[in-house]
């Protein structure tokens, strides 16, 4: 079921189809707020005001956004993912929840880092209180990448993001790197969860990018801050 509104599918069947994916989570989907997810490491503190932005349609996506942070009970974050890791966020002392959207670009510049500090600066969140969650994603079993880029990302996180292959090139450890952007941030370990589940190598769950060669669909993620009912 695909949810990207950017890869070619028919509009009307891609927010039919999103219709369907929030109301699993007792949502709506006019409650929603994207970003328009630019692989970078900007994170956009929203509520009530932002419902629906992105919701329906890809030009009033949050510009310039790959990360959202909320307190507003009732609203629903939501990103979409062919690969790229999804940072899942709570804060249970103030209800705040956030969610972003990691490539290796983003990664690399520290999103996961950047949600954690506007947290804490927009709702006194502690990063020892936060609960995170790292979800399905491409898996350094499958993550083939450059040299140079290997060696960037092992100049920043250490070398232990970095899988040898012996004669082949070095394979990324995205959830590693993400992992130290978290404890780096004061996240603590034992509160740092994360799947281990590679969308490269299990096609028939998700969509891949990397599997497919070339576009294909959207998966997404969603997380609601705690409080009344979205449905009021």
């Amino acid at each position: 079921m695909n949810l990207g509104l950017h890869v070619g599918d028919d509009p009307q069947a891609v927010i039919a189809n999103r219709e369907r994916w929030v109301d699993i989570f007792h949502t709506d989907l006019d409650h929603t707020v994207a970003g328009e997810q630019v692989h970078g490491s900007e994170v956009a503190v929203v509520g009530r005001g932002e419902w629906g932005r992105g919701a329906r349609r890809l030009e009033d996506a949050l510009p310039d956004c790959d990360g959202l942070v909320t307190a507003d009970p009732g609203t629903a974050l939501i990103s979409f993912y062919a690969d790229c890791v999804p940072i899942f966020l709570y804060d249970p002392v103030h209800g705040a929840v956030g969610l972003a959207h990691a490539g290796w670009k983003g990664t690399i510049a520290g999103i996961a880092q950047e949600a954690v500090a506007v947290m804490a600066q927009a709702f006194s969140s502690r990063p020892q209180d936060i609960l995170a969650a790292i979800g399905p994603s491409i898996g350094p079993c499958c993550y083939e990448v450059s040299e140079d880029l290997g060696a960037e990302f092992a100049r920043t996180f250490g070398a232990t993001v970095i899988k040898g292959t012996g004669k082949g090139r070095p394979h990324l450890d995205l959830w590693k790197a993400n992992q130290e952007n978290l404890l780096r941030a004061g996240v603590a370990t034992a509160n740092i969860a994360t799947a281990g589940l590679c969308t490269a190598c299990h096609p028939q769950l998700w969509f891949s990018y990397r599997h497919a060669k070339g576009p294909t669909g959207r998966m997404g993620a969603l997380i609601v801050a705690p409080g009344r009912s979205c449905h009021e």
